[in-house]
């Protein structure tokens, strides 16, 4: 095997004379090369096949970001390492996708050494995968056993993130303090109504997975509390619009939200249009169907009346995608009375919302519950598409109370489930046709689909389904996609790498 051939790049001589003296004892087992600037190395790169190239950031003319932009742009294999005395945010970020490894300036020949002897021996740059899933569970019901646990199975080198998602039963303050102490990157997560894990379908206990890349930026924001969010979200759109401009790299949100605060349609809705091109997918916590208290995770707190809403700037390829397995069927209603803010819809078709909503599927009120309730769903229509409207319970008044708001006046229409299982392997496919194998699927999978699966028995079949296409995330009590909120569906981030 030939010796690795490794470049400095620096617009100082004596920096460049210093790394030709501390590094000569590597002459034996690296070919060593130096260049003055990064057209200089440019040069010298369309003579020779280098493996490593070593670079300062701040040079004239071409500094160091512009510089390894290029090397990746037409030497893609090769080792991009950034030296750069103004280690701030900023530098980093304008690197992101480019660099595969950061060293702080003044830097020790013994830094160097490390990662040319420790770090990359027999590394293939080109094999390598651009992005590093690791997935774990536990069942444990002890909270630091678990968390223990999980930060075992999903720990790695260099992650940037970390996604949880765990059971009500555990103790907030005790979990919350644990996740900050114990998982790997930003942590972003929420309680809920089951989780989406390596076996399928799991229910109680914590799962999750972290993310590693250098083509990977996560930057958490906590909206909180969500009465005023408005003035929030107009301060989360003015930063992640000024990182976008500062990196130029593609960008999506992932909202996770209370999922009893109501808030979801206004926040989702503010997102979205103050965001501009970044398309969101989100799910709403849930409390194992017990409708009291919903939970979301930031900074080593568990919190309530809140949102965390998290941007990823990144060159890997990712898709946004819905799926629901419903159809609309010619039964239409029209909602005559109804109490948004509550999620309330009092009458349909001029009589106790109940009574018709029955009528209507050929049943009676006694014997509606959630099961019913997830076999026959409403589905409202904008523009060419159908999006679910699922009924949460009926109360003492006989209204139904909604997982989302319904406005008077709408006309909507009873679904029909369709295929559940070939629904959802065909829209998997798709996303597989767009963008190639996904390393993750991030997904928000409304329980009430889960209920409706354990209804006919495949509950399994669709887990394991989920779980084959690397399917990480849990079932929520609602979700959300771009600028809407929904029921009953299944929304996804499909990333490649």
């Amino acid at each position: 095997m030939r010796p690795k051939k490794v470049i400095f790049v620096d617009d100082e001589p004596n920096i460049l004379d210093e790394l030709r003296r501390t590094l000569r004892l590597l002459r034996n087992e690296y070919d060593l090369y130096f260049a003055a600037s990064g057209m200089e190395a440019l040069e010298m790169m369309t003579k020779d096949k280098f493996d490593i190239v070593f670079s300062d950031m701040r040079m004239p003319g071409m500094d160091g970001a512009q510089f390894l932009t290029a090397v990746r742009e037409k030497y893609p294999h090769i080792f991009r390492i950034l030296l750069t005395g103004q280690a701030d945010e900023q530098s980093i970020m304008s690197t992101v996708g480019v660099v595969h490894h950061f060293l702080e300036k003044p830097c020790s020949p013994e830094a160097i050494k490390a990662i040319l002897q420790r770090d990359l021996p027999n590394r293939n740059i080109e094999a390598e995968p651009r992005l590093q899933v690791r997935q774990g569970k536990s069942t444990k019901s002890n909270v630091q056993e678990a968390v223990r646990e999980l930060a075992e199975q999903i720990k790695q080198p260099n992650s940037r993130v970390s996604l949880v998602f765990f059971s009500d039963e555990y103790d907030p303050q005790e979990l919350g303090r644990a996740l900050k102490e114990h998982l790997p990157g930003s942590v972003i997560g929420c309680t809920t109504a089951g989780q989406l894990s390596e076996t399928g379908f799991q229910r109680g206990g914590i799962s999750g997975a972290s993310l590693a890349s250098d083509e990977l930026s996560v930057v958490p924001y906590l909206i909180h509390p969500l009465s005023s969010q408005a003035e929030q979200v107009a301060g989360i759109a003015e930063d992640v619009q000024e990182r976008i401009s500062l990196t130029d790299l593609p960008a999506f949100g992932f909202l996770l939200v209370d999922g009893l605060s109501m808030q979801e349609e206004p926040l989702i809705s503010a997102l979205y249009m103050s965001l501009g091109n970044v398309p969101i997918v989100g799910g709403s916590a849930g409390d194992s169907l017990k409708f009291k208290q919903t939970f979301v995770y930031y900074d080593g707190e568990l919190l309530q009346d809140a949102a965390v809403f998290t941007l990823f700037l990144t060159t890997l390829p990712f898709h946004i995608f819905k799926h629901q397995h419903f159809l609309p069927t010619a039964t239409k209603l029209v909602v005559t009375a109804a109490d948004p803010g509550k999620r309330l819809v009092k009458e349909i078709n001029g009589e106790p919302a109940a009574e018709a909503y029955a009528q209507l599927i050929g049943t009676t009120v006694e014997q509606l519950n959630s099961v019913v309730f997830s076999q026959h769903p409403l589905m409202l229509r904008i523009g060419d598409d159908y999006y679910v409207r699922s009924i949460s319970n009926i109360e003492p008044d006989g209204s139904l109370k909604f997982y989302c708001a319904i406005d008077a006046g709408l006309v909507l229409t009873i679904g029909q489930g369709n295929m559940a299982i070939e629904a959802l392997n065909r829209d998997l496919q798709r996303v597989k046709q767009d963008m190639g194998d996904p390393a993750i699927i991030i997904g928000c999978d409304c329980i009430l689909r889960r209920l409706e699966m354990e209804e006919q028995g495949i509950d399994d079949s669709v887990g394991r389904l989920m779980a084959k296409s690397k399917v990480v995330g849990f079932s929520t009590y609602g979700e959300q996609f771009n600028s809407v909120h929904v029921n009953q569906t299944f929304t996804g981030i499909a990333i490649a790498g």
